[in-house]
């Protein structure tokens, strides 16, 4: 009899006979359904949901383990979910369906609508399987768990650098902790659940490699959650654990504590990039702050599902100089793309499953533990949500599905069962047989653009680009594959010069902007396409790359481009707004990139120069020095140097950087000797580091000894010695401009000096050395060589191979001995 309550009910259909049935009952019925699932968790996990083999694979074993289910069922047994769970899933597929309609962007937001189908479909069929099938599969789960931790535990220790990881583990790796945490938990109440040894064992080992992996994997959110999830965990267990748990649990946690504490400088740092926001080093603020703008720009309907990463550039800070992708907050990026419309009916769907998960008691007492690790671990999903995007990867998303599935799986109903008999439907099963079928294409789309990449990274473009075409046309919905084929195929033509590949990447880059036209790169890539295919088609060309400024309007590749087409054009006003525009939001780190775009700007360097004049009151010290190196590379020297004096002399004494170093050596370089003297004779009282202070002394110093003002320059040189005595290179360079003075005798005075004052100086050794062999004192030079040889570790030991062989020394003389001993070496007169 089926039970009508609003929360929890349960339907179970028993007509099994008991023996030989129930053994072929698990083989056919249950067995099928855990190695599908099973296959599903472990390519999720590997692939990290990131590619879109990994989003086909799991759409496919998700609906093969639905077809399982369905196929032969004589026992069911339903645990459905209560109404306000299914109304707000229900309601947030058709919200994200629609949306999808709505901003007409398929690619990302199909994949968003299937993933959450597979979710729903994820727990529907654990919630059908039979209790019998719950422990092997909760053991397959504890293997699963230890075999990814070990395997990641492998990867932080072995490979030095993270290029080394292959990239279908990279993604999953990086987000590994969120998956640790919930693997780890219910393996500790593993642990607890039973007195059987191998599966205390078992899930023993996987809880510590999983919290060892925490440990050494120095990730923050991860290690606080878990810290905060075994406190979650002893309250819960307070009434039932025994003092062995409790021993184990205070182990544990101690660890952690430890470990956070002996790391709290660097947990701190940690933290404030993901959880204090107005801290000037945190770096998730600045995607979570576009997040929330793109959501109040349109708080309804959101941007378009899966829209984020492609409109982020509109809405993101200008001086975050790199590209944002993800929000790092699942609620933000939830609310950026679907709104208020989405946002509100997945917090509905959240508190409905947290409140479900809690009310549901274990059918069987011995599993009360695992309940208990699975919804400390569920529970901690939610502020990992809010700090990063674990729980938006598939991997890490079907693991809290399969986590709220078991526990249905294993829930004791609150008005008991009933049984009927019932006939199996079998062309129920077709349904989900069809999806299959359906999803198959997509399916080998996937297949197709991992092998094209695995080409790519071989360097078989062609055939990188071949297959990535035959993605695009088994997933015609999907803009990725033929972007990917549009921009290869632009690689290969800018090296081959073959305008039949020009025209196939405009064609595919034309189909992926038709599948989803808020892609800036591809705009961008089709303006240099069509600049090669149809030169003289400059309207054309303007609108590309007006679109793609639109889209990323702070990217200084995007806004150089096109303020060269409006100039080449003749509209040279619209073209100084837009490097007017781009020189008040441009980011440090975008400086060297701007400065090279905008020398190249100008065909007339002539006309560039009345427009940097003009605004040398408002370009960045750091930004300058750029624009004159790269016009200084491409030989306007006599246009650069007048302007830097200009530039130079303008700049506040009272605010001495390092740029101001840069400054003086440039005008050095450039011959303007006594432009650099004025100039730091007025920055140097303001001075107060005293590094920078030396490094402009010297300078300074230099500069007097080109004019061939030796006193001046030895005097500059003493004064920053007073400052750092025992720097080699300020020495040397001493050196150099004392001997141009000295006659023979001063000379080796000095060189002694040196010698006594640096003996362990492998640069002044080398250097005195070489001045002794200037002055003919071979066997002098040869010791100091030798001297230089052993501090260097045999760097110099061809130097000091050519000074014996020079003076024919017998080999006895060859010997390191030689070096030691007293009395051998000539003196001065030699």
């Amino acid at each position: 009899m089926e039970s009508q309550s609003a929360g929890i009910h349960s339907t179970v259909i028993n007509t099994a006979p008991r023996g030989v049935w129930a053994k072929e009952f698990l083989v056919i019925d249950c067995l099928p359904g855990i190695v599908i699932l099973f296959g599903v968790l472990i390519l999720s996990c590997l692939w990290g949901g990131v590619q879109p083999i990994g989003f086909t694979l799991t759409h496919l074993m998700a609906y093969s383990a639905l077809s399982v289910s369905l196929w032969v069922k004589p026992t069911i047994k339903h645990i459905a979910l209560d109404r306000v769970t299914l109304i707000s899933g229900l309601t947030l597929i058709l919200v994200m369906v629609t949306n999808v309609i709505l901003h007409k962007v398929p690619a990302v937001g199909v994949d968003m609508v299937l993933m959450t189908l597979d979710l729903m479909i994820v727990v529907f069929v654990m919630s059908r399987l039979s209790r019998r099938a719950l422990k092997p599969l909760f053991l397959a789960f504890c293997v699963l768990g230890m075999s990814l931790a070990s395997l990641h535990i492998a990867l932080i220790v072995l490979m030095k650098n993270d290029a080394e990881i292959p990239g279908f583990l990279k993604h999953g790796g990086y987000h590994y902790g969120v998956f640790a945490i919930l693997i780890a938990f219910p393996a500790i109440g593993g642990f607890f659940s039973t007195h059987r040894g191998g599966l205390r064992i078992l899930g023993l080992i996987t809880a510590i490699l999983n919290l060892i992996y925490l440990l050494i994997d120095m990730k923050s959110i991860p290690l606080v959650l878990a810290f905060i999830g075994i406190i979650i965990f002893i309250v819960r267990s307070k009434r039932h654990s025994g003092g062995g748990a409790y021993v184990i649990i205070i182990i544990l946690l101690t660890t952690l504590g430890l470990t956070g504490y002996h790391l709290s400088d660097w947990m701190f740092h940690d933290l404030s990039k993901s959880v204090m926001l107005d801290n000037p080093l945190t770096y998730h603020q600045k995607p979570m702050s576009a997040a929330w703008r793109a959501g109040i720009s349109s708080p309804l309907t959101g941007i378009g599902a899966g829209n984020f990463r492609y409109l982020s550039g509109v809405f993101k800070n200008p001086s975050f100089s790199l590209s944002i992708d993800r929000a790092h907050n699942s609620f933000l990026e939830m609310f950026a793309e679907t709104g208020l419309t989405g946002l509100i009916p997945l917090g509905l769907l959240l508190v409905a499953i947290m409140t479900l998960a809690f009310k549901i008691s274990p059918f069987r007492r011995v599993s009360r533990w695992i309940h208990r690790g699975f919804k400390v671990a569920l529970v901690l999903m939610i502020p990992a949500a809010f700090w990063d995007f674990g729980p938006q990867i598939p991997a890490n998303l079907l693991l809290i599905t399969f986590s709220i599935g078991f526990l249905l799986a294993d829930a004791k109903s609150p008005r008991g069962t009933g049984s009927s008999e019932g006939k199996s439907r079998r062309y129920k099963a077709f349904m989900p047989l069809i999806a299959v079928v359906i999803l198959l294409p997509s399916f080998a789309s996937g297949v197709f653009f991992e092998f094209g990449r695995i080409a790519e990274r071989k360097g078989r473009l062609k055939t990188a680009s071949t297959r990535f075409e035959m993605a695009s046309r088994l997933a015609p919905l999907d803009d990725r594959f033929s972007a990917s084929a549009g921009l290869l195929q632009n690689r290969i033509a800018s090296i081959t010069g073959e305008i039949e590949t020009f025209e196939r990447a405009l064609h595919n880059i034309d189909l992926s902007l038709k599948r989803n036209p808020n892609q800036a790169q591809l705009h961008y890539a089709r303006a240099y396409t069509l600049n090669k295919l149809k030169p003289d088609d400059y309207k054309e060309i303007e609108e590309s790359l007006h679109r793609a400024v639109l889209l990323d309007p702070f990217n200084p590749s995007y806004s150089s481009v096109y303020s060269q087409s409006l100039i080449l054009q003749g509209n040279t006003e619209a073209g100084i707004e837009e490097i007017d525009r781009m020189l008040k939001h441009l980011s440090s780190q975008d400086y060297s990139r701007f400065a090279t775009d905008i020398v190249a700007i100008w065909p007339d360097p002539n006309k560039l120069v009345p427009f940097l004049t003009t605004r040398l009151k408002d370009i960045d010290p750091g930004l300058f020095l750029l624009i004159m190196d790269a016009m200084m590379h491409k030989g306007y020297d006599a246009l650069a140097v007048p302007m830097t004096r200009i530039y130079t002399e303008q700049l506040p004494a009272d605010a001495v950087s390092e740029e101001y170093l840069a400054f003086a050596r440039l005008m050095f370089h450039q011959g303007e000797h006594q432009t650099v003297i004025t100039l730091i004779q007025r920055w140097e009282p303001s001075t107060y580091n005293p590094k920078l202070k030396v490094r402009l002394l010297a300078v300074k110093a230099a500069a007097y000894a080109a004019k061939g003002m030796i006193t001046e320059s030895l005097a500059v040189y003493d004064e920053a010695l007073d400052l750092v005595p025992e720097e080699d290179d300020l020495q040397i360079n001493r050196l150099n401009v004392f001997k141009r003075i000295a006659d023979d005798e001063s000379l080796i005075v000095e060189l002694n000096r040196l010698l006594e004052q640096f003996p362990n100086s492998q640069k002044i050794q080398i250097s005195v050395a070489r001045e002794f062999q200037n002055l003919g004192m071979t066997l002098r030079a040869l010791q100091e060589f030798r001297t230089a040889n052993h501090l260097s570790g045999n760097r110099f030991s061809k130097e000091v191979s050519d000074l014996e062989t020079a003076l024919d020394l017998p080999e006895i003389f060859r010997d390191d001995v030689f070096t030691e001993r007293e009395g051998v070496y000539a003196g001065p007169g030699e």
